[in-house]
């Protein structure tokens, strides 16, 4: 962003990728599905970029599935971010659920304490990032205070137009899936 193209018509280039065709024409980053480009496909410095992971459960140490999703995802980021988007890049946990709260009882300690040491501890979730050098601009934990209290508001107002009543509901439950299973899913 803001490097010029001496061949272009003094536009700025899209991107540091662009090349020139033989028929003069440019090829460029281009649109990705996601959006964002304008209709010649470059990106404005005003244009915004929102990518996340999932928000994984911190019920163990991650495995190689996390660490290549939140890899891809951090290739896209910094690929967006070298075509001159305003990126936002997002990962972090989602730190309730059954699974969480029967770990920590076998270890002794509180549901917070187990996740912290997954999240926070030596070798933990944000440590693997740091040495992966992953780029993410926010870490989000769903125990986070600000996140904790926005999710009541919205519960709140959602029990308060009706949304949100009480009542009894049976299923079959899957404590390693995180799921209740109908019969025809069985």
């Amino acid at each position: 962003a803001g490097s010029r193209d001496p061949h272009a018509s003094g536009a700025p280039a899209a991107c540091p990728f662009s090349t020139h065709q033989k028929d003069g024409g440019e090829r460029n980053c281009g649109p990705l599905p996601f959006g964002g480009a304008n209709k010649g496909g470059t990106a404005t410095m005003a244009e915004k970029f929102y990518i996340t992971t999932p928000i994984y459960y911190p019920s163990d140490k991650l495995h190689i599935g996390h660490t290549y999703c939140t890899v891809a995802t951090d290739t896209m980021a910094r690929y967006k971010r070298m075509c001159g988007y305003d990126v936002l890049f997002l990962t972090g946990t989602d730190e309730h659920g059954l699974k969480i709260e029967q770990k920590a009882k076998a270890a002794g300690i509180t549901p917070q304490q187990f996740v912290d040491n997954v999240v926070c501890g030596k070798g933990g979730i944000k440590d693997l990032w740091k040495l992966m050098n992953i780029s993410n601009d926010r870490f989000i934990r769903t125990t986070d205070d600000y996140h904790v209290k926005s999710i009541q508001k919205i519960f709140e107002k959602m029990h308060d137009n009706g949304d949100i009543y009480k009542g009894a509901y049976k299923g079959k439950y899957c404590v390693p899936c995180e799921s209740f299973w109908t019969d025809s899913q069985l």
